[in-house]
Formats: structure tokens, sequence, C-alpha cells
């Protein structure tokens, strides 16, 4: 048949829809020479291309097993029934799976007509000589189940299409047997039927393998673009077309902002990792692992990352434009290395927004250290637990300005309790700690101080 030489880069790079696109015709020949001026079919493209690897397939055969008498003649006579049958099965299939056809492009129905009387007619050949080569086709459909991948189409349609035209093809080639009277033995049509389907299932096997192949190499060369999408992201300043032409092909929508996830220790996380979207980039292989958070601030963001990153020592970072990265994700490791030491005490993963006063306060550990000696020296005298007392004490005070009754309820004491302290703190700081242009310095460097050295 036509068919059964169809050039295989009729189906590379484009599913059955798609080979109507450019014009393309499934029964159109692509054939040259090899060197003993035997005609071979185009060879399928290699890894790059899109196709199998190597140069060319290896000749391959479909078996069915079949026997009995008159296959040949049956073979034979039933071969001028394969364009009917075929054009049965379209309508078949045209009414069982409407959103799998096209009627308004006419070039689409023509080749899934000579698709599908291909694949009939190839099985017919077989059963005349169970030999006959089944390459062409096996690579044809390989190449549509790539095409499909491609397109982003999933195969449940296609597969239900063929599964479709191969009942509709029985029943007609049976019928058309009986018609002329050529299936004499029960046993024989029995052996054809399950011929049939175990022919459906190898050529829904090749379709399958086709799609499998693409989508593997389209995750591995994704991954592999979004890793250097995330190395570029983290560099200082790094530039925004480049950040814009990685993306694209990594096939990641760049955001308006972003934040990045400080992490520690991920290999402890195991294989499972965090369960976050797909969008959330991850460099947990990186030499100070991170995650990048796309549009941050959206809706449902937060809880997103608490129950994905839940128990995970992580920080984010402050919201940023998707050029400064690095600037998020300095201030969140700043922050992971805080909670660390426990100066920053809340649960995990926890957001540095959250604590940005202790974060400023820490960013000179040595100047922060001087102004708690000097500000807080009176307290260095008294024993720990006075010491520890009154920092708190005092602490609330600045918060809730003196007032005792906030101050109690906050600090679960008698507001007589905190009156009392409130003497003890005027005796050993004097009057100072009520003067409005000391309680800022107040404030700080307690907040400071409890940070390091609170329960």
């Amino acid at each position: 048949m036509a068919l059964g030489r169809v050039a295989v880069t009729a189906a590379r790079h484009q599913g059955v829809g798609d080979l109507t696109a450019k014009g393309q015709n499934v029964s159109h020949v692509t054939r040259h020479q090899d060197a003993s001026g035997e005609a071979e079919t185009a060879s399928p493209a290699g890894a790059d291309g899109g196709g199998r690897m190597g140069s060319r397939s290896a000749s391959r055969v479909i078996e069915i097993e079949i026997s009995g008498p008159r296959l040949l003649e049956t073979a034979t006579r039933l071969r001028k029934h394969v364009p009917e049958a075929a054009r049965e099965a379209i309508r078949e299939i045209e009414r069982e799976l409407p959103e799998f056809v096209r009627p308004d492009d006419p070039r689409y129905a023509e080749v899934l007509t000579q698709t599908v009387e291909w694949i009939i007619g190839h099985f017919v050949e077989l059963m005349a000589d169970p030999e006959t080569p089944s390459t062409e086709l096996l690579d044809f459909l390989y190449e549509l189940g790539v095409g499909e991948a491609r397109e982003g189409r999933g195969l449940e349609q296609f597969q239900t299409a063929l599964r479709i035209g191969a009942g509709v093809a029985l029943n007609r080639l049976n019928a058309e047997a009986e018609a002329m009277d050529i299936f004499t033995s029960p046993s024989t049509m029995a052996q054809i039927t399950q011929a049939l389907f175990a022919y459906h299932d190898r050529l829904t096997e090749t379709v399958a393998e086709g799609h499998a192949a693409y989508e593997a190499r389209s995750h591995d060369k994704r991954r592999h673009h979004l890793g250097h999408l995330v190395e570029l992201l983290v560099t200082p300043a790094p530039a925004a077309r480049a950040i814009g032409t990685l993306a694209g092909k990594a096939g990641w929508r760049l955001p308006d902002t972003v934040a990045a996830v400080a992490v520690n220790d991920p290999q402890s996380w195991g294989t499972a990792g965090p369960a976050l979207p797909d969008e959330v980039l991850n460099g947990l292989d990186l030499a100070e692992p991170c995650l990048i958070v796309p549009d941050p601030e959206g809706p449902g963001r937060r809880t997103m990352l608490r129950t994905g990153l839940r128990g995970r020592a992580a920080a984010v970072g402050p919201t940023v434009a998707i050029t400064e990265v690095a600037r998020s994700l300095r201030w969140a490791r700043q922050g992971l290395a805080l909670a660390e030491r426990r100066i920053i005490s809340t649960a995990r993963p926890f957001f540095v927004t959250d604590h940005l006063p202790i974060m400023m306060i820490m960013q000179d550990e040595d100047l922060t250290d001087i102004a708690v000696a000097v500000r807080l020296a009176p307290l260095a005298s008294l024993p720990v637990t006075s010491r520890m007392r009154l920092a708190t004490t005092f602490f609330a005070c600045l918060e809730c300005n003196f007032n005792a009754a906030e101050v109690g309820k906050r600090l679960r004491v008698h507001p007589q309790t905190v009156r009392y302290r409130i003497r003890q703190l005027e005796q050993i700081f004097g009057p100072d700690i009520h003067d409005l242009d000391q309680r800022f310095d107040y404030l700080v460097t307690l907040r400071a101080w409890l940070a390091m050295h609170g329960p």
C-alpha cells in the first residue's frame, strides 16, 4: 500500500493533527538509495531531532500468530476492502469521539484516514506474510507519540480512537470474509481476532514509547535549564534579559516578585524533598541551598510555604524584584543563622520580615554588645534569676508605657508585683527609665539582650 511507504519525517516533531499544518501527506513517499541501489525509508531523527537514537531503525516485525488454511488467499482478497474498512472506522471514531476529529479541517481528516488505512492494511499484509517488516509503521507511530507529547497532548484520546478503529476493522473484515465464504474454521477466526488485538496493543505501546521518550527528554532539558536559571538568579545583579531567556527555555513564567528561602541541611529531608508546587525553583543542590518562590505575597502563599516546609530549618527572605534574589537570600540566610542560635525563636519555617527589629539590631553584634554593656550595666550586678525577671519586666513596661495592669496580663503576674518590680528598676537605673528620649535605647538593648540570653 502507498501508506506502507510513509516517510517517518511526516510525523517527526508533530502529532496527527499537526501533519496537516504544513501540507504534509502521510502517503507521500520519501525514500533514498543505499549503496546496493535498494530503496530504504528515511531514518528516524537522532536525539537532537526528537526521534529515536541512532541514524536508522533496525528492521522489526510485529509478530502475530495465525495458522490455518487459505490465509494467503484470505489476505489477498481482503486487501481491496481495507480502504472502506478504514473509512468506516473513521466514521465510528467521529461518532464516539467527536472531540478527537476536526470536521472543519479536511486535511486532518485525510491524514487520519490514511493513517487508519495504513494500520489496517499492514495487519492484512501480516496475515499474508508474517515476516513483513513493520519498521516504517512502528517508526511512524513512535514519532507520532513524540509529536503528541511535543504539542502538550496526552494519549488517552488517541488510544481510544485506535481501540475503536480496531473493533470496527475486526467486524468489517469478518463480515467481508463471511460474505466471500472464506473463513470455514472458527479456530482461525478466533486466532485472527486475538492477533488483531495483540497488534493493536503493540501499536499503542509504540506510540506511548515515543510520547514517554519525548517527555523524559523534555523533563531532563527543562531541569537543566531550571538549574542554570537558579544559579543565575542567586548571583548579584543578574541581567534581566538573561533571566528572561533562561526562563523561556525552562518554561518558567517570569513573576513580578520573588522571595528566596534559605535552608539548612536539605540532605536530611530524604528523597521526598519539600512538598511545594513546581513553580517554586529548587536550588537545594547549591553550595548555599535555597528555594526561590514566585509571587510570595500572593493569596495563600504563606500557607503554602508553611505547609510544604513544616518543621524544616528554613527562613523566607523579603519580597524583591526578580533581579534581586541574592539580596533576599542574604537576609534569609542571616535570619536562619539567628534562628540556629535561638536568637530568633519561632516555628519553622519563618519569615524574616516578621523579625525585622532583631534582624536590624544584630547586624553589628560587636556594637550591640557594647550598647548592652553600657545601657544595661545595672543588671549585670544582679543574680541571674533577678536579672532575667527584671529585664523581662522592664521590656514589657517599655512596650506597655508602664501600665502595670497591661504588663501584669502580659507576664501573668499581679499588677502589684509589677509595681514592686518597677520600684526596683527605678532604684538601680534611676529616673532615666521614664525619660522618653532614653526609652528607645533601652527598648533596643533589652530586645537584643533578651534574644541572646532569654529562656
